[in-house]
């Protein structure tokens, strides 16, 4: 759990020089990202269709949004799209003011199963999402990138579940 009087004190520090310390100590400045980016990935995300049912009494084929299947497709249409937003606002929103130090973290994350790949795209978004990055500050960062508090609230209760640190 975040003390507020030290979250009070580091952004008022942070905001001297225009960058955020994150919970584990990293630095980056945050960016705005254009909305347009993230209309362009729920679009990509397709809606699964309603599936029919040949409704006897009125002899015609009708939707059935209640069918379990159906939910089912919504509830992971919208974690998969969830995921990628998260991945966006911290490959666009979030710019490190240091390198990516090479200190065994991927190492670390191979061995609890998380694939990194040699991509230095995939490596920036696997250290800001499973190192630098914890759920208090994707809160602040989905705030100041302009996300609205429902997306960035949907978004936290999918963000992997690393402990806080003080």
């Amino acid at each position: 759990m975040s003390n507020p009087a030290v979250d009070a004190k580091r952004a008022q520090l942070d905001s001297q020089d225009g960058t955020m310390t994150m919970g584990s100590g990293v630095k980056a400045r945050l960016l705005p990202i254009a909305t347009g980016l993230y209309d362009e990935i729920a679009l990509r995300i397709p809606q699964p269709e309603v599936p029919q049912y040949m409704n006897e009494e009125k002899g015609r084929m009708e939707e059935n949004p209640n069918d379990p299947a159906y939910l089912r497709a919504l509830q992971e249409r919208a974690q998969a799209i969830a995921a990628n937003l998260i991945d966006a606002m911290l490959l666009f929103g979030v710019e490190l003011t240091e390198p990516i130090p090479n200190t065994g973290w991927e190492k670390k994350l191979e061995f609890v199963g998380v694939k990194i790949g040699s991509d230095p795209v995939e490596r920036e978004l696997a250290y800001k999402k499973y190192i630098a990055v914890t759920r208090s500050d994707l809160e602040r960062i989905g705030r100041l990138t302009r996300m609205t508090e429902e997306d960035v609230q949907r978004m936290a209760a999918s963000f992997p579940g690393k402990a806080e640190r003080a």
